[in-house]
Formats: structure tokens, C-alpha cells, sequence
């Protein structure tokens, strides 16, 4: 399995592993991935063990309060184009062609439009590091 390190609230968190958990805690408060990690016998990375430490000082905090926003959604997204391009398929077609590339794969799966998928993918990419060895 290929691990890819996420920017995540300035902490650099390992896909998929540390990166979920976090996510499940901030965005969704859902503790209990974390905990699942920290009982696991996962290593965790210097980032996430300061990820935890300003949780348990008080420095992070959960997100409550805020409006539920798509960005879960777009990552969930950006994560299944990267996945589909690790498998081998194209980002997307060169030529006017059609045919299976990992963005028209992806937008079926979430009932979007490629075009959709296209920006959301470029968007998470460059705010995120997600893919930085996937041309495109």
C-alpha cells in the first residue's frame, strides 16, 4: 500500500492512516479513529503525535459550531482519483477520445460532472500536496 503524506491543519499526516483519523476528529467529531490509531500498533509520525499533543493541551480544538461544509466530500474525491491513478489508469485523456481515465471513473462514482472533478481534484492537490508524483 503506498503512503502519501496530507497537509492537514500544517501538520503533514500519512494517507491512510493518520490523515482519516484526524479528519474523523476535527471535521466530523468522531474520536474514536483516533483512538483506534493510538492503540494500534501503527507507528505515528512526529506530526501526528503533535497533532495529538495540541489536542490534548487545548491548542486544537474541534471544528462544532460551523457550518457542515463539501470538504470531506472533495477530499474523498481527490482520494479516489489518486487512487485510480496508482492503479495504472490516466489522470485524464489526452486526446478528445473517450475512454476509462481516473476522472471520468471518479465522477461516475460521485455522480458529478468530469469537469467537477477536474477542479476539485486540482484544488485539493495544490492546497493538500495530495498526489505530487501524479502528473496532471
Amino acid at each position: 500500500m503506498i503512503k502519501t503524506k496530507l497537509k492537514y491543519h500544517g501538520y503533514e499526516l500519512s494517507f491512510p492512516y493518520e490523515a482519516p483519523a484526524a479528519v474523523a476528529y476535527m471535521d466530523e467529531c468522531n474520536p474514536l479513529p483516533l483512538e483506534a490509531l493510538i492503540k494500534s500498533d501503527y507507528v505515528l509520525s512526529q506530526s501526528m503525535k503533535d497533532f495529538i499533543a495540541d489536542i490534548v493541551t487545548g491548542k486544537l480544538k474541534h471544528l462544532n459550531g460551523k457550518r457542515a461544509t463539501t470538504e470531506r466530500r472533495d477530499f474523498d474525491i481527490a482520494l479516489c482519483v489518486c487512487d485510480f491513478v496508482s492503479e495504472g489508469i490516466n489522470l485524464k485523456s489526452e486526446k478528445s477520445g473517450k475512454g476509462d481515465t481516473a476522472i471520468s471513473l471518479t465522477a461516475n462514482k460521485f455522480n458529478l460532472e468530469e469537469d467537477t472533478v477536474e477542479s476539485i481534484y486540482k484544488r485539493i492537490k495544490k492546497k493538500s500536496g495530495l498526489g505530487k508524483k501524479i502528473k496532471g
